[in-house]
């Protein structure tokens, strides 16, 4: 169970930038400083707009424009060259990378065997309620919320590779517990001890990948760590089924034991070169530094409002997403295949729409691809509520998955981007940390809601949050120029500065 959560985990063009090329370890490496002085700066009365380096002014300078056309048309080509997107094959170049994913694939599989055993034990052999059923996601998703900002803290300053296989180790031990759990209480404080170790491993693997991998590489990274946890999603159920019916719901939690073992060891030939924090680490300095990565999550207005849009997606969908097999059964009148059918075509929206996310970033900032994926989620979810057959019901669940997708890895991509690298432990635990928040009000607040009123008002209401959340995104985005329009204006000058 190595973190996964309901936002987590785009194939561009094959084209290989000139201008970039691989270290002595395979690792991508842009041009050389001195070739990109000429370029490196942008007034400082330009607001920049958060998002990858492609959207947003790359500096400050105080140079004044000039309108070459002939600088500008080399302008315009040598942005075309340096600033592309890297691509799936590209970014799995990076050895660092191509292991880090191996490892996470093979562990997320095990991960969802594992929960598809306990659901399986919970159910059938302990006789669970739906309130104990709850319960299962709740003991995994409270530490989460609890204990990520604290761990964030530890996790920016000790060496991250380390830190992740300790984690992996430790999983590893935990699971085999599972083997011996005989009350749905031993579940939960099994669950509760895993996620608690796995606050360190998220946020431990958010720097590493933004420690490898360069800004123009880190939205295809996302989209392939988010569709390997969906293509296992999509997959695990039948095979853990039949690994239960065949060999019992041990042999899943063995094989997840195995699973963490095999990130252990991908993540142990990995090479890690990150800056050394702070020598402060008394108790002092560790509230501080607390602080200051829940400061910069608030003020900084693009992060601060994809962690809002995320959270109350999160809360929104986790208010309605366990009482779809109700809806199906009570006001549908349909069976078991009808909520299977429903199910699937939320997961191939998902896939759908992290395709759909290259269309867009091309010509969107990050911030507009997420009031998009919110408002889209917001339409799908008053199209769900409004299903009068199963048809319609299922069209709502794949354009919300279309909406999901086009939310997260934008979301995630700019959280990266925009966080310097000594505080990206802490940001990226803040970040799950309100999002687990949300998905435990969410379920906590989702049977009473539905009783209070009903279960179509449940979906509506929950569209109204979401849509009034776009709309706020959406009043909040100002024309801002881009970094072609930056540089269009003052790289000629430059360039004559430098001949």
């Amino acid at each position: 169970m190595s973190g996964i959560n309901n936002f987590q985990q785009l194939t561009f063009t094959s084209y290989t930038p000139p201008l970039l090329n691989l270290n002595q370890e395979g690792s991508p490496r842009l041009p050389r400083k001195e070739n990109l002085s000429a370029y490196n700066s942008c007034p400082s009365n330009v607001p920049q707009e958060p998002g990858p380096p492609s959207m947003a002014c790359p500096g400050n300078a105080s140079s004044p424009p000039t309108s070459n056309p002939a600088s500008l048309a080399h302008l315009q080509k040598l942005m075309t060259t340096t600033l592309q997107l890297l691509t799936f094959r590209q970014v799995l170049a990076i050895p660092g990378v191509r292991r880090l994913w191996i490892g996470q694939a093979v562990s997320i599989a095990g991960d969802f065997l594992a929960i598809f055993a306990v659901l399986s034990i919970a159910s059938f052999r302990m006789h669970a309620t739906p309130a104990g059923i709850t319960g299962v996601s709740i003991s995994y998703m409270l530490p989460l919320a609890l204990f990520s900002p604290l761990s964030g803290v530890f996790v920016d300053r000790w060496n991250v590779k380390y830190t992740m296989i300790a984690s992996d180790l430790t999983r590893a031990a935990l699971v085999l517990l599972l083997l011996f759990a005989r009350q749905l209480v031993e579940i939960y404080a099994i669950l509760f001890a895993i996620s608690t170790v796995s606050t360190f491993f998220i946020p431990a693997q958010s720097v590493t990948v933004r420690t490898l991998v360069p800004r123009t590489g880190l939205l295809a990274v996302n989209t392939l760590m988010q569709q390997t946890i969906l293509a296992m999603r999509l997959v695990s159920p039948a095979v853990a089924g039949a690994l239960v019916g065949r060999f019992g719901a041990g042999a899943c939690f063995y094989l997840d034991t195995l699973s963490f073992f095999c990130s252990a060891l991908m993540l142990s030939a990995i090479v890690i070169n990150r800056p050394r924090g702070e020598s402060d680490r008394s108790p002092r300095s560790a509230i501080r530094d607390l602080s200051a990565g829940i400061r910069f999550i608030i003020s900084h207005p693009g992060i601060s409002f994809v962690t809002t849009a995320m959270a109350a997606a999160t809360f929104a969908i986790s208010c309605f997403s366990p009482l779809i097999a109700v809806f199906v059964r009570d006001i549908l009148h349909a069976d078991v295949r009808t909520f299977a059918f429903v199910s699937a075509m939320i997961g191939l929206g998902l896939i759908a729409g992290t395709q759909l996310v290259r269309l867009f970033v091309k010509s969107r900032p990050p911030r507009q691809i997420v009031v998009v994926g919110l408002a889209g989620v917001a339409g799908a979810t008053v199209l769900m509520g409004a299903a009068g057959f199963a048809i319609m019901l299922a069209t709502g669940a794949f354009l919300m998955g279309v909406g999901v997708g086009l939310l997260v890895v934008p979301a995630q991509t700019l959280i990266q981007s925009e966080t310097p690298l000594p505080m990206a432990g802490r940001v990226s635990s803040g970040v799950t940390s309100l999002i687990s928040a949300a998905q435990i009000l969410g379920l906590a607040l989702s049977a009473t809601l539905a009783a209070a009123i009903g279960l179509r008002t449940l979906f509506f209401s929950s569209a109204a949050l979401l849509a009034v959340i776009a709309a706020l995104g959406y009043a909040s985005l100002k024309p801002r120029k881009t970094a072609v329009a930056c540089m269009s204006e003052h790289l000629p000058h430059q360039l004559a500065k430098a001949a």
